[in-house]
């Protein structure tokens, strides 16, 4: 009989041959199988210039995964009596909800870390490109306060990563220190971690990964090393550094101290750092159950815990999944289809130049690992995970993966050409605009939160072109497209080379509506009305 471990190394040709479809460099593996480390896999390259591979020991980025490290952070002052998972966040943070209805206000450290507040998020106003945040970490919490609300509270899930930057500041306020010193001394001393870390600069470090862009000939672009760090914008949500050797001791013993509290009926455990896991691990945020009480919980169900998607397989990965964006919810593979029910715990993780995913079975103490160095065609670390553990537990179902990382990637290639003839398809013709293009040149700032979108007029080339915040290196062309509308719609490569974040925006998201001189909408199509207002300044 074959070992389990020679049948994981066997699956490497067809780990690698995902990374290639999806035109990622480098991508880091790790998996535990019964509390055993059975296979650590490094494809690729973490420097493509350099030839350098990578090692269990190279530095990527946690990205997404990084919630259930700042709950966990907060869950030490729960355990301490200096926190509590359901006191509103104003007993801490006097600033939160200023100016807010009752709602709001009422908002828990609970409601936060399980995605249940109801507010809207604003990636796109915040990451735009090259490396950059256009927010400060100091306008977290006024941002915050003026988010418009898609549901109510409780209501329903409803990701925002910006609520992660808000944990990291009540936990800095009741610690009186940084969120990034906190957590080194509650969870990655205790476990006596060498590398994990909160960002810093990067290239001050020795054995890290660089960031990479794909382009549409799978080549890759080196591009700026992601820009969260110890004191940017939605720290919280993403920033923690860690190689496959820590990661894999971190989430084994998460997962120990889960086993062990659920098992006891405790809210520690001995010489864990992990505290109240049973609160961490329930099911508080129902996915396509709105209305429905976690009492109701079923066990088909998937719910987001804590900074963890919790499910039972068979089924698919549909939370935060990136390929299901592709291929629809209805078209995803059932993991580990054809076997017997498990209780499973899955995060996904994106930024720019990088993706993750953490998957953990807990009555197999099985986890899953994997990291890689851009953001690719596909999410392969996503189906590299179901092919793993589809080895595992030998499934009677096999999906073919490299059929599926294709169709994604092909419609990964088309989001521009596609959002290019939607926008030819519908433009009216002989049409002009209403005043002469220097009269719309201007600073417009938004009317629901300070975000400034500058329109610069090129007297010599009779053109105007955008900027959002002010910030030269993110000025854009700005085209006429009919009537009062202006498009500024960029390619595939364009985008990679300027590390853009977005995939599969319509076409209407590159398009300015101008309503007079004075004022333009954008249908940046993240909050309740589709559409955010500028006025001029």
């Amino acid at each position: 009989m074959i070992a389990i471990e020679d049948k994981i190394c066997a699956l490497e040709p067809r780990l690698d041959g995902l990374r290639e479809i999806a035109g990622i460099p480098g991508i880091v593996v790790g998996v535990l199988h019964k509390g055993n480390v059975i296979y650590k896999g490094n494809l690729g390259y973490q420097d493509v210039e350099k030839k350098i591979k990578p090692r269990s020991d190279t530095l990527f980025s946690l990205n997404s995964i990084t919630k259930s490290l700042l709950t966990a952070s907060f869950a030490t002052l729960v355990n301490s009596g200096k926190a509590s998972w359901t006191e509103p966040i104003r007993t801490y943070l006097p600033e939160y909800a200023k100016g807010c209805d009752g709602y709001d206000q009422s908002i828990t450290a609970l409601d936060i870390l399980s995605q249940r507040t109801g507010r809207t998020t604003i990636n796109h106003f915040v990451y735009q490109g090259h490396g950059t945040l256009l927010f400060n970490k100091d306008d977290t919490v006024q941002i915050w306060n003026k988010l418009s609300r898609l549901v109510n509270p409780r209501h329903s899930y409803s990701y925002n990563p910006t609520g992660a930057g808000i944990m990291a500041i009540v936990i800095e306020k009741i610690t009186n220190m940084p969120w990034n010193e906190f957590i080194q001394k509650t969870l990655f001393d205790p476990l006596q971690l060498e590398r994990t870390h909160i960002k810093k600069d990067m290239s001050t470090m020795d054995n890290y990964t660089r960031a990479y862009a794909v382009l549409d000939d799978l080549t890759p672009t080196l591009i700026p090393d992601p820009c969260t760090c110890r004191d940017s914008f939605e720290l919280g949500a993403s920033g923690v550094l860690t190689n496959i050797d820590e990661m894999l001791l971190i989430f084994k013993n998460y997962m120990f101290a889960f086993k062990d509290q659920i098992k006891n009926k405790t809210s520690s455990t001995l010489d864990n750092p992990f505290k109240e896991c049973t609160t961490i691990f329930t099911a508080h945020t129902l996915f396509n159950n709105i209305g429905k009480s976690a009492d109701r919980f079923l066990e088909s169900d998937q719910a987001y815990t804590t900074g963890f998607v919790r499910a039972t397989l068979p089924c698919a990965f549909l939370c935060q999944n990136h390929n299901k964006q592709y291929l629809g919810a209805e078209s995803m593979p059932q993991v580990l289809e054809g076997t017997i029910p498990r209780q499973v715990f899955y995060h996904p993780g994106r930024y720019v130049g990088s993706m993750s995913m953490f998957t953990m079975i807990p009555e197999s103490d099985t986890i899953i690992a994997v990291m890689a160095n851009a953001n690719g065609l596909c999410d392969p670390t996503d189906y590299i995970t179901q092919v793993i553990l589809e080895e595992l537990f030998d499934a009677p179902i096999r999906h073919d993966y490299e059929n599926l990382a294709k169709k994604v990637a092909k419609a990964r290639l088309d989001d521009y050409p596609s959002a290019k003839r939607n926008l030819e398809e519908n433009r009216k013709a002989s049409t002009k605009p209403s005043f002469p293009l220097e009269t719309y040149a201007g600073s417009f700032r938004c009317t629901a939160f300070d975000f400034c979108i500058n329109i610069l007029f090129n007297k010599t080339e009779d053109s105007l072109s955008l900027r959002f915040q002010g910030k030269e290196i993110e000025t854009w062309p700005l085209r006429y497209y009919h009537d009062d509308k202006f498009e500024w719609l960029m390619s595939h490569n364009e985008a990679a080379f300027a590390a853009r974040r977005e995939w599969q925006q319509p076409a209407s998201f590159y398009i300015f509506e101008f309503q007079g001189k004075d004022q333009f909408i954008w249908n940046e199509g993240e909050n309740e009305t589709g559409y955010y207002t500028f006025e001029r300044i």
